[in-house]
């Protein structure tokens, strides 16, 4: 990744022991996938404006906008009833930023469910910091461990799991959900499995595996559709209307339903 030309969100100090690493967050991923729209009026396609307005009826400025001065944070504890908190008692109650990653442990990799993932980063050395870097990197591949440290930056805690990548290459920074903010999976009755529809699908399954993922066979055919309507609409052309997916039939015998599977895959092979 060359680091040269793309501009840092963000920096860290990863520290080991008694090292210390001064790095450089660096964005991962960039969301395409929902087009963005402004609200217009409908009559002369004007841009509308949001307003916040008082929707207390015992207030003297109902149905008012409030500015943003008179605002102020609350929590609501029971239905419209708030423990409202000032913005010197929410700072006081923010973590120190010292923007350091604290390693505290480190786990084999793979031991993280990707469930508890909220984000990814890329995280690279800062200057002076590229040798020892390139140290716990290796480490970490020798060891086949991820690092898991916590991070305070911008009045909040993070725990973060650092994943090592090859020579010269950034490590992945995930920002983790705590163990409170992830649900317990869901349970269902568990139904007898049938051996012969097992092998059917196992056959099926062998015949779909790639030798390993390429993100680039895949497309967002909802966007791409989306972007042609909109230059066809700038370009003034005349739009058809898009025709509806066509609904698959509802599976009733599983074992015809996996052997028409398997027999549209040799057709097509």
């Amino acid at each position: 990744m060359a680091t040269t030309t793309r501009r840092s969100t963000g920096t860290a100090t990863i520290t080991f022991g008694f090292v210390s690493i001064p790095a450089k967050f660096y964005a991962a991923v960039e969301s395409k996938s929902d087009v963005s729209f402004h609200l217009l009026h409908g009559t002369c396609s004007g841009r509308v404006r949001q307003q916040y307005v008082c929707a207390s009826e015992a207030c003297a400025g109902a149905g008012r906008p409030v500015d943003r001065a008179d605002m102020v944070r609350g929590y609501e504890y029971e239905p419209d009833k708030y423990a409202v908190l000032s913005t010197e008692e929410l700072k006081s109650l923010g973590e120190e930023s010292t923007e350091a990653i604290e390693v505290v442990e480190f786990v084999p990799a793979g031991a993280i469910d990707p469930i508890s993932i909220e984000r990814a980063q890329y995280l690279a050395p800062d200057k002076a910091g590229h040798k020892a870097f390139a140290m716990l990197a290796e480490a970490m591949r020798r060891s086949g461990c991820w690092a898991i440290g916590k991070y305070a930056a911008r009045g909040k805690q993070s725990v973060v799991a650092l994943r090592p990548d090859g020579p010269g290459r950034a490590m992945v920074a995930y920002t983790l959900r705590y163990a409170d903010e992830v649900r317990e999976t869901v349970e269902y009755p568990v139904a007898l499995v049938d051996e012969e529809a097992v092998a059917l699908a196992v056959r099926l399954v062998a015949e779909k595996t790639s030798p390993g993922f390429d993100a680039g066979k895949y497309r967002d055919d909802v966007r791409d559709r989306t972007m042609a309507l909109i230059r066809a609409k700038v370009a003034g052309a005349a739009v058809a209307p898009v025709a509806a997916p066509e609904k698959r039939g509802e599976v009733i015998d599983l074992m015809a339903a996996l052997r028409a599977s398997l027999e549209k895959k040799e057709k097509a092979a």
